[in-house]
């Protein structure tokens, strides 16, 4: 039965509130504020370029392009330029922006001509430059506030007393590094350099050419380096030319290095196709080829904040540096597959896939959205998503994800045979089930982990970790791993197998 109270103290009570909350309303109101005024952030930077033509509806890119193609300035080139050593960079330094399927720099030196840092083929070799380049005598110095970068190309300058070096270079779409030197004497004499061209990975050969052999990383593929120069000859394991320049003249130079595979064929036609350019013709022909891409898959866009315009075309470069295409046969590298940062992990990290796919859908071309979930069902076998096995060290694991649905939007956009869609419910399916299989440790229809961070999303970690010990993940359980799939074959269970396992890619279909 209730406690009885004295009506003396209930009244006491009731004073005293009454008291509290009129001294409450007497006391002046003070608006909220923030500590300090966040307002709108200021972006800084060059203006985004003026379009070379009108906008029009259809195809504005490809309007874009054409109006250049016959030259060699492109307006997302122009759009993305940065100048005087402001690059992008990383915890390693400054990054070189051009790159092919698989070959790019992991780090770069840009002191030095030629390909100087950490050449990578998939993921750096062995640590090592593709090419230098020696001149002497003099000893030359990068002009930092002369360089310009763009997405397709490099340019610096190097100077050394009275000699003005422009160096020019690229990777082609399939692997070919190209350096062009342009050498200007500025004195009032003549003068004679010595040019030396060298390379760890072709060390040997005849005429203007060296080749060699190395693995590339994990022994995933054999690569076949050859390097050579418009008149330069092999000499004790490098390539030389003397170069006499009259007093105010510019003699222009060119090497090539092709990283070739038998996976690419393209990778040796591009080399010989590169070494009988002359400077001129092999720089045009990279320039329009790389700009054409955009041209050919991403939406034009614009925006009244030229900060926004300018970061979705960055975003789009990210994405297209970002991506790994290799051939490689085998369970490994097959499709094109995007990486989680080709300077960072550099893996197809299952956690972070449908976040690309979900980008990548929207290309005019479903290769690369494609690509992404095809890899992760071939290398998982059937089962739960895994990590890409070419790079075990970021991070073999599996997560909570959502491939199969991100996959299925980058399906009902580009659409394809009824089997493309069988495909992918098999994979999604195989998802499903093999999470649950391996976490499903109680048989309650719930994944559990024993670790907050296996999510993969590192603000989940102290949520997902107040305790020891097994722990279910309801919303996890079914809205990252593969979504519809695994609610169908949460229903199939409870049926006790009166479905077949096709009932997954029937509700995908």
């Amino acid at each position: 039965m209730p406690a009885f109270v004295h009506p003396r103290f209930r009244s006491l009570t009731v004073a005293v509130v009454l008291c509290l909350v009129i001294g409450a309303l007497m006391v002046p109101r003070q608006d909220a504020s923030a500590a300090q005024t966040i307002g709108y952030p200021t972006f800084t930077g060059p203006a985004i370029p003026t379009p070379p033509v009108g906008y029009s509806t259809g195809n504005m890119l490809r309007a874009v392009y054409d109006s250049e193609s016959s030259g060699t300035d492109f307006w997302i080139d122009r759009l993305l330029s940065r100048t005087g050593g402001s690059d992008p960079s990383d915890a390693d330094g400054g990054i070189l922006m051009t790159r092919g399927r698989a070959l790019f720099m992991k780090t770069h030196t840009p002191g030095t001509l030629g390909f100087a840092g950490k050449v990578a083929y998939i993921e750096s070799i062995n640590d090592q430059s593709a090419f230098t380049v020696a001149v002497t005598p003099g000893t030359f110095t990068e002009q930092t506030a002369q360089r310009k970068q763009t997405p397709s190309h490099w340019k610096s300058v190097h100077t050394s007393g009275n000699v003005r070096i422009e160096q020019t270079k690229f990777i082609t779409d399939n692997n070919v590094a190209v350096a062009n030197l342009a050498i200007t004497n500025g004195g009032t004499a003549s003068t004679t350099l010595q040019l030396r061209a060298t390379s760890p990975y072709a060390t040997s050969g005849s005429g203007n050419e060296l080749t060699g052999t190395v693995n590339a990383f994990n022994n995933l593929t054999t690569i076949r380096p050859r390097l050579s120069g418009d008149g330069f000859t092999v000499s004790s394991g490098g390539l030389n030319r003397s170069v006499t320049i009259a007093a105010g003249a510019t003699v222009t130079v060119k090497l090539v290095m092709g990283f070739v595979t038998d996976e690419i064929p393209d990778s040796l036609s591009e080399y010989n196709a590169y070494k009988g350019y002359d400077a001129a013709t092999a720089f045009a022909t990279h320039v329009r080829a790389y700009n054409r891409w955009w041209a050919d898959n991403i939406p034009y866009f614009d925006s009244p904040e030229p900060a926004i315009t300018k970061n979705y075309y960055y975003r789009w470069w990210l994405m297209r540096f970002n991506n790994l295409d290799a051939n490689l046969p085998g369970q490994t590298y097959q499709f094109p597959t995007s990486v989680e940062g080709a300077l960072g992990y550099n893996n197809a990290i299952v956690l972070t896939q449908p976040m690309h796919i979900d980008d990548l859908k929207y290309l005019r071309t479903p290769l690369y959205a494609y690509g992404d979930w095809l890899s992760a069902g071939q290398v998982s076998k059937g089962g739960r998503f895994l990590d890409n096995p070419g790079d075990p060290a970021n991070w073999s694991n599996s997560y909570t994800q959502y491939i199969g649905e991100a996959a299925w939007r980058s399906y009902q956009i580009h659409g394809g045979p009824p089997a493309v869609a069988a495909n992918l419910a098999k994979y999604a399916e195989g998802d499903a089930k093999g999470q649950l299989s391996y976490y499903d440790h109680d048989g309650n229809g719930l994944i559990e982990y024993d670790w907050g961070a296996l999510t993969g999303n590192d603000a989940d970690a102290v949520s997902f970790h107040w305790r020891s010990g097994n722990l279910d993940r309801t919303c996890c359980g079914t809205r990252r791993t593969g979504c519809w799939s695994t609610a169908t074959w949460r229903r199939t269970r409870s049926t006790r197998g009166r479905r077949s396992t096709t009932s997954t890619r029937t509700r995908w279909a």
